[in-house]
């Protein structure tokens, strides 16, 4: 969208789910597909359709010290930083960034100062738009992070809340029971971020 140079982004037409891990993350037919397209000469990810005004607001943001600061950074980060430039704050697209960022590029997302404070913040508005089969999930995987740094207190209360909206199908309620067993334990592999959870 900005330079308009093209290059190649691996894709597939269709994937088979084979499960989620500890992080809640979905163990799929397709792990090898591009996750999140970066420009290659520019450094801007592109999560999503930028309209006009989008573009130009872009091409002046992108000659900025702040935006030539953040080429370090994750991508999931980046991006999360350009939605909010965007005046997007508070959208799903903010959240499911940093959600996304956490999966995928865990190490330079925590590098990030008070980046799961701002994960939490987006997630606080995600409950809101979520739907009610949704809710308990987005909530607990919240926990879950919040657990993998240490934040147990906050963790519980997450997980707690994401009990109350549980309607007792599905496997949310074995994997609020399991993430809440590897609160302070969360060193030990079956805890992991990549570890298969199984009800």
């Amino acid at each position: 969208p900005v330079g308009k140079k093209p290059f190649t982004v691996t894709g597939t037409l269709s994937c088979s789910n084979m499960g989620v891990t500890m992080s809640l993350r979905q163990v799929t037919s397709c792990d090898f597909v591009t996750q999140l397209p970066v420009c290659p000469d520019n450094g801007l990810p592109v999560y999503r359709t930028f309209d006009g005004a989008d573009i130009k607001a872009l091409k002046a943001f992108m000659k900025t010290d702040t935006y030539k600061s953040l080429l370090s950074q994750s991508a999931y980060y980046r991006a999360f930083v350009v939605e909010q430039h965007l005046s997007r704050e508070g959208s799903a697209d903010a959240y499911w960034l940093l959600q996304g960022g956490l999966w995928f590029d865990y190490e330079k997302m925590m590098a990030v100062p008070k980046v799961l404070d701002l994960y939490v913040q987006q997630a606080e508005r995600e409950k809101e738009r979520a739907t009610a089969e949704d809710k308990p999930y987005m909530m607990a995987a919240v926990g879950y992070q919040l657990g993998l740094a240490g934040r147990n207190k906050d963790a519980t209360r997450w997980l707690k809340e994401a009990k109350s909206h549980s309607d007792g199908t599905g496997d949310i309620d074995a994997y609020i029971r399991a993430v809440s067993k590897c609160l302070g334990k969360m060193t030990k592999a079956n805890c992991q971020p990549d570890a298969d959870f199984t009800p």
